[in-house]
């Protein structure tokens, strides 16, 4: 793996301080706004309107998924993500290594009775995002260059996991990954705000 070098360090605080600098003002009061519940160490917070579904019983029994099926995995999660928010967005998760952030979109999961069932495909996406915390605690950022072969990594690992639950075929295979166009996910966005101003009034 590459160095921590003095050029990592200057393209990381460029890439997640300065560049997500808007984003961040934005988001971090946000997240102390909303109510939280602390799952294997993890803050869990809740910013979805209220449904009486829990958001962080999801996201708790995805948790617990990992760290019973694989600890070594679960330990990566615990070090590289701090706080996992649920979110409406325009993908399924983002991640912010800087402040170990990971944001998910429940609306991406899927239906009880798929394969993998949400929880399974939630906890392979936290996967997903803990391996982007760690490949850069190792000193390779993504970057233009690199993008692609560090996607790659990312969606192996979470394909592993899921390998390891017994799973023949997974969303994270190269062949069924898929990445909405700019307007679909500008749609799917806008469905997500539109309900939750419809559960708000």
């Amino acid at each position: 793996m590459a160095k921590r070098g003095f050029c990592f360090y200057c393209g990381f605080v460029a890439q997640h301080y300065l560049r997500e600098l808007p984003g961040t003002l934005l988001t971090m009061p946000t997240l102390r706004a909303f109510p939280f519940e602390v799952k294997r160490g993890i803050r869990v917070v809740d910013a979805m309107p209220p449904t009486g579904v829990r958001p962080t019983s999801t996201v708790g029994a995805a948790l617990d998924l990992v760290a019973a099926s694989d600890p070594v995995r679960f330990g990566r999660v615990g070090m590289h993500i701090r706080t996992v928010a649920v979110f409406a967005g325009l993908v399924s998760s983002v991640y912010h290594p800087a402040f170990k952030i990971c944001c998910v979109n429940l609306r991406c999961l899927g239906s009880p009775g798929d394969t993998p069932s949400p929880i399974e495909f939630l906890a392979s996406i936290i996967v997903h995002d803990a391996t982007i915390g760690y490949l850069e605690g190792q000193g390779v950022l993504r970057t233009g260059t690199n993008y692609d072969r560090f996607d790659r990594l990312c969606c192996e690992e979470a394909r592993r996991f899921l390998k390891r639950l017994g799973m023949a075929r997974t969303p994270w295979d190269p062949e069924r990954l898929w990445r909405p166009s700019l307007r679909v996910a500008l749609t799917f966005g806008l469905q997500d705000m539109k309900q939750g101003s419809g559960r708000e009034s």
